[in-house]
């Protein structure tokens, strides 16, 4: 005769109802966020999230992972992405035995086992019969987050961000010199990638981000302050048409700002906002940009002090839908950029792993034998046509 009725003896109803009123943990770090969830027989569903060091470690069910969410490289996506692609893997290459170590996203490694069963006879007879009916077995997961170079983090729920809006402001403009330190790299030139030469190479060698790749190695700020600590790149700069004759300027102090030479014609300004306490960019990006490379100490620039209302400070949150991260494809990407400069995928490993933004260059040039430009011209050229891939 078929299960078709589960008989439990009163005894042991009145045992696991005492459990009703417990309290599960949802939680990541310090675990303040509480919720009662109750399993059937009074058993709790317990769950939670918690990180130390680089580590994220996940006790609970594989519906439970639908509660976080993944960031990457400013993408967003449910942990059950993750999951999936773990499972695909673990299906694919080990058997279908889970407990192995699995790349998940580039140098980010996910393990996954089952949780630790009840040692008393009924309770694992009640588990076993729980799970079996309602697909709610207990998983304890593992992720090891080696990769020092990308953003990652994982966070409860929904995603949004706060940024600072003003009703009410007051604008102050004034010509002031400026000390370079205080003013950022740009995230943008005029003219891209056709005006700026350092912006041409990390473009056509695939190390810059664009609106739909996969993975992304650099955005333009971070590559602007990279590339000014390689001498070779800096004399790029020098000897480019455009930022060559900026710079030559600067260092002969003839570069002048308009209210220097009282000649309203005079267009070859600097104009840069200032609000608590930060700078940002409007007009000269080019000319900052040198400026700050070449270690000119100061710069003439029109200056709009931004001064706010802190009694009309808002602070609007936008919300960021989670769209899935195709974590095989990303891996693929990161790996195909690297391997076509001439890096292994180990070398790959190292670099996510040990090597900083102002490492970059001089580990990819020292690892492979060539500079930069050697191996862009071999790129275009069409000479790394099988780059390795072990």
């Amino acid at each position: 005769m078929g299960w078709n009725w589960i008989f439990i003896p009163s005894f042991f109803i009145s045992r696991y109802n005492e459990k009703k009123n417990r309290f599960a943990m949802a939680c990541i770090g310090d675990r303040r966020e509480c919720s009662i969830q109750k399993f059937m027989l009074g058993k709790v569903r317990e769950y939670f999230m918690e990180r130390k060091d680089n580590f994220y470690f996940f006790t609970g069910t594989k519906e439970d992972l639908y509660s976080y969410n993944v960031l990457f490289q400013g993408k967003s996506s449910s942990l059950i992405e993750l999951d999936i692609y773990y499972m695909k893997q673990i299906e694919k290459w080990h058997n279908k035995e889970i407990g192995s170590e699995i790349e998940v996203l580039p140098s980010i490694y996910y393990r996954k086992i089952k949780s630790e069963q009840p040692k008393n006879v009924f309770s694992k007879t009640l588990n076993f019969i729980y799970s079996q009916l309602f697909d709610k077995q207990k998983f304890n997961i593992v992720i090891e987050v080696r990769n020092i170079r990308d953003s990652f983090k994982i966070v409860k729920d929904d995603i949004e961000h706060e940024y600072n809006c003003y009703v009410d402001a007051e604008y102050i403009e004034e010509n002031l010199y400026i000390d370079t330190k205080e003013l950022p790299y740009p995230n943008s030139l005029g003219g891209g990638p056709n005006r700026c030469d350092i912006w041409g190479i990390f473009s056509r060698l695939k190390l810059l981000d664009y609106r739909d790749d996969l993975y992304n190695i650099l955005d333009n700020k971070r590559m602007f302050e990279l590339s000014s600590c390689n001498d070779r790149l800096l004399e790029v700069c020098i000897n480019s048409k455009h930022c060559g004759k900026i710079i030559k300027k600067m260092k002969e102090g003839k570069y002048k700002a308009k209210f220097e030479v009282d000649n309203n014609y005079y267009d070859d300004d600097i104009s840069v906002e200032l609000q608590d306490g930060t700078y940002r960019l409007n007009e000269g990006k080019h000319r900052v940009c040198m400026a700050k490379r070449f270690n000119i100490e100061r710069i003439p620039a029109q200056v709009t002090t931004i001064i706010s209302d802190k009694d009309t400070l808002v602070k609007p949150k936008r919300f960021f839908h989670s769209k899935p991260l195709n974590c095989e494809n990303i891996l693929i990407d990161c790996y195909d950029k690297y391997n076509r400069l001439g890096l292994s995928n180990d070398s790959v490993r190292e670099l996510n792993e040990t090597v900083s933004d102002m490492e970059l260059v001089n580990f990819i040039e020292t690892t492979v034998g060539k500079t930069l430009t050697e191996i862009e011209r071999e790129l275009l050229g069409g000479i790394l046509d099988n780059p390795p891939s072990s």
